[in-house]
């Protein structure tokens, strides 16, 4: 390993082989990945050792500093959050659903795009200004997943609680209220 040392600057002629870090004394060093690894893996198995030797008074510790940053512990979680959609998506999907990422994209190819029961594709864009997804649709009494439906399809099964004797009743019902001249 060799590594140039400039004043006000460092340079490194292979970056991909050494770490700098300062020493416990203070000083800069320059350290290979295994060394590297090695004194990262020491440092916190010393933090654990010293968290749990008084681990109420840590816990108190930590209570008290999120409800002194509150607004930073907020605006990190945010930052974090807008950094890792597809992965906040795939936890709330495995989580929910059962589903993978990779499966929700087979159910969304195979339907191409569409909504299972009006046939149009999702429409309009959330708060955060990205495009809508299509909801994944779901028995709520097996927790079985049905297919995927856009918003007011899915809400609609929502709001008749699943229930196909109700949906029958509602669309007699506007059978029955239709207006004359116009066509089914």
């Amino acid at each position: 390993m060799t590594a140039e040392r400039i004043k006000h600057g460092t340079v490194c002629e292979n970056t991909q082989n050494v770490f700098w870090s300062y020493d416990s004394g203070g000083r800069e060093r320059w350290f290979s990945p295994e060394k590297f690894n090695d004194m990262r893996i020491r440092s916190r198995e010393s933090q654990k050792k010293n968290y749990w030797k008084n681990v109420e008074v840590n816990r108190q510790r930590m209570r008290d500093w999120h409800c002194a940053n509150k607004d930073k512990k907020k605006t990190n979680f945010k930052n974090w959050i807008d950094k890792n959609r597809g992965k906040v998506r795939g936890t709330r999907l495995l989580r929910n659903y059962g589903l993978t990422n990779d499966d929700y994209i087979s159910m969304f190819e195979s339907q191409i795009g569409l909504c299972s029961i009006c046939g149009e594709q999702q429409q309009g864009v959330t708060k955060d200004g990205e495009a809508r997804f299509l909801c994944v649709d779901h028995c709520h009494s097996t927790g079985k997943v049905r297919e995927l439906l856009c918003v007011k399809c899915n809400a609609g099964l929502g709001q008749f609680r699943d229930n196909p004797n109700f949906l029958t009743r509602a669309a007699n019902y506007l059978i029955k209220h239709q207006p004359q001249g116009m066509q089914q």
